[in-house]
């Protein structure tokens, strides 16, 4: 075997195994408004059982299209990468973990949006996915020849900007009661920052650092 179908292989299993933990928990969000819609019992009818659960369906679809999104930029930046280090698998599955975890502080936090440390679980969940996203970015970025490339500065700029007002948000929520989730609004500067200085992901060469993960 070759070494560039070594590599090869490694990131192909490495991203299906990915793309499969991330389908499980998008699945799992559904699981509360099934158990709230349960609970409610089966002799409502449908709109008061709707409305009944308003507050789990909102959680479901929110968590989703936040799980998609951050799935669709994971799935973006991996086109470019076609070697698996260590430290590119374990900020991975440290990505993975909070993407699995996520479904748990949808769940708390649906019926509690004005509790603040429910609040903070979610938006800190969140927090540790950019995290780990970024360095999955930096990781990825590393092995390129020229430094300051201004498409890569650009889109490294914009996730370091993310990550702090997650950080931001997170802290509001916690400390500041009646912001509750309404700091999540400090992340638009950030999208109109990436769109402003550059479009897509950097192409740039999979990282070779550290030991390589056996295929």
């Amino acid at each position: 075997m070759t070494e560039q179908t070594y590599e090869d292989a490694t990131t192909t299993r490495i991203i299906n195994f990915t793309d499969a933990i991330v389908a499980i928990a998008a699945t799992l969000l559904i699981l509360e408004p099934i158990d709230a819609a349960a609970q409610a019992g089966d002799q409502q009818p449908l709109l008061n059982l709707l409305a009944s659960t308003s507050e789990q369906l909102l959680a479901f679809a929110v968590s989703f299209v936040v799980i998609g999104h951050f799935w669709l930029l994971h799935r973006r930046l991996f086109k470019s990468v076609r070697v698996i280090t260590q430290p590119l698998y374990w900020f991975n599955l440290l990505w993975l973990f909070s993407i699995v975890f996520l479904p748990y502080p949808t769940a708390v936090l649906s019926g509690r949006t004005d509790d603040p440390p429910s609040c903070a679980l979610y938006i800190g969940t969140m927090t540790v996915t950019s995290l780990a996203a970024l360095a999955l970015k930096v990781l990825v970025a590393r092995a390129k020849a020229e430094e300051g490339d201004p498409e890569y500065s650009a889109h490294l700029g914009a996730s370091v900007a993310a990550v702090a007002a997650l950080c931001a948000a997170t802290a509001l929520a916690l400390f500041v009661p009646w912001v509750q989730l309404w700091g999540l609004l400090l992340l638009l500067p950030t999208v109109w920052f990436g769109r402003r200085k550059g479009k897509g992901a950097p192409r740039v060469p999979g990282a070779v650092v550290g030991q390589r993960i056996e295929a």
